[in-house]
């Protein structure tokens, strides 16, 4: 990659666990980022048409105490800062405890053998890749996205099992409590419209 792509790679090999890389290429990591510095790809924006016409989970949403939350189409985060923000941010309400465990569609075993499919699924909905790796069975993804208003940076890992159709969820946000709960429950939503 060009320039500082090494360094966003050992950032994101640092929360993976080492081993992957970012770049495309060997099964190892896929980054996914708003600029681009040479070795990320960006994910739907080729032969696709426009893919918020055929959302499923929107990128507006709202809980019964009122709180919404939209989010940005396209939002944009570099590597470094995503490493920082994710070992400072506390885990939002449905996480505290630990993981959140998410149902995926029922035909995810037979869609996801690669990253990509997930990857375009929550890009179409503002949730962005910031790095994958792994392979079936423990696949890794860090996800993110930003309030459409500013008010929310929000972090994801999901540790997903295709076979079983289901991820392991930890979300971090510096949003407050209502709105985190508001972008968890949109994540959630997206992960289990995926291959339904």
């Amino acid at each position: 990659g060009g320039g500082g792509g090494g360094r966003a790679g050992d950032a994101l090999g640092d929360l993976l666990g080492g081993g992957d890389s970012l770049g495309t290429s060997g099964g190892g990591m896929v980054g996914v980022l708003g600029a681009s510095s040479g070795s990320e790809t960006a994910v739907g924006t080729s032969g696709t048409g426009n893919l918020l016409d055929i959302l499923d989970v929107p990128l507006t949403a709202a809980v019964p105490g009122g709180a919404q939350l939209a989010l940005q189409p396209v939002p944009a985060l570099d590597a470094g800062t995503f490493q920082q923000r994710w070992g400072a941010l506390p885990a939002s309400p449905g996480c505290v405890a630990g993981p959140r465990t998410v149902s995926l569609g029922r035909h995810t075993a037979a869609q996801l053998h690669a990253p990509q499919p997930l990857m375009t699924h929550l890009a179409a909905r503002g949730f962005a890749t910031m790095a994958s790796g792994g392979a079936p069975p423990a696949m890794k993804f860090y996800f993110y996205a930003q309030a459409a208003d500013g008010g929310g940076l929000f972090l994801a890992e999901a540790v997903v099992n295709p076979a079983a159709c289901s991820a392991a969820v930890t979300v971090k946000t510096d949003a407050a409590p209502d709105r985190a709960a508001v972008a968890e429950a949109m994540l959630v939503a997206t992960l289990a419209s995926f291959a339904a």
